[in-house]
């Protein structure tokens, strides 16, 4: 299969194609103006970044993060998330209301203005999913994939069939700091090359692999496959983003959460 490295705009075509890995990323600049990325990163200075508690038996690299993920639950049960969920998003929407600005709403209309069926917080018994998170990266981030399709069945979400992260960059990192994305489909015998008890893979996984380097460039607003094997290479100053996955359905419905 061709795999072609980017798109720079945004249809339903370019949607499906990089559900089916068919290209690297879509890649869309400009897509806040620096006013309002300069608003989302003091409001998030303002609440202030914190480490999570992975607890992982190696060294992972540092990175700061607000609001919850589902990632720290999905090994748990659903009675334990739902309650942080909630309480995440309502720090989420109150932080938008402070800085008048929400940008997973403009990343959910941006994508409901180009796919033709709903595109909806994804659920679960009637509870909201985690659906935004904002991370401050300066060391790399290892290599890893995300699809919850994996996940345990006891997940609404384990039931989509693909899908994306999506990234707001809000900061200019200077040298480095760009996104790494191999042609190379998670699977489950992969795990064969995780280290253990923590997210990264070995390098082996992705070796003789075809790869693309997204840069980051402040207001673009970047989706990549994130069954895709990804990683992140260290920056010279800070790497502000804010973002989330997107999953599609068998019914064609877009669910997004973090």
């Amino acid at each position: 299969m061709n795999w072609q490295k980017s798109a720079y705009k945004t249809n339903e075509k370019t949607l499906m194609d990089l559900f089916d890995n068919k290209m690297s990323a879509i890649i869309l600049e400009n897509f806040i103006n620096d006013e309002d990325c300069q608003k989302i990163e003091e409001g998030l200075q303002q609440i202030g970044l914190k480490h999570y508690n992975y607890q992982y038996n190696i060294d992972v690299p540092e990175a700061k993060h607000i609001f919850d993920t589902h990632y720290l639950y999905e090994h748990k049960k659903p009675e334990e998330y739902f309650p942080k969920a909630k309480e995440t998003n309502l720090l989420y929407h109150a932080f938008c209301d402070t800085i008048n600005f929400d940008p997973f709403l403009k990343v959910q209309k941006h994508l409901s203005n180009n796919w033709t069926k709903p595109v909806q917080i994804a659920k679960q018994n009637n509870n909201d999913y985690t659906h935004v998170i904002a991370r401050e990266l300066q060391s790399s981030a290892l290599l890893h994939a995300d699809f919850a399709q994996f996940i345990p069945k006891h997940w609404s979400i384990s039931e989509i069939i693909a899908q994306y992260a999506w990234n707001i960059y809000l900061t200019d990192p200077g040298i480095g700091g760009e996104c790494v994305v191999y042609n190379k489909l998670w699977e489950k015998e992969d795990d064969q090359y995780i280290y253990k008890q923590t997210y990264g893979y070995d390098e082996k996984v992705v070796e003789g692999k075809e790869s693309t380097q997204i840069a980051i460039k402040p207001g673009s607003l970047v989706f990549f496959n994130s069954r895709n094997f990804h990683k992140v290479n260290k920056s010279q100053k800070m790497r502000l983003s804010i973002g989330g996955h997107v999953g599609l359905t068998s019914a064609g419905n877009l669910l997004m959460w973090v």
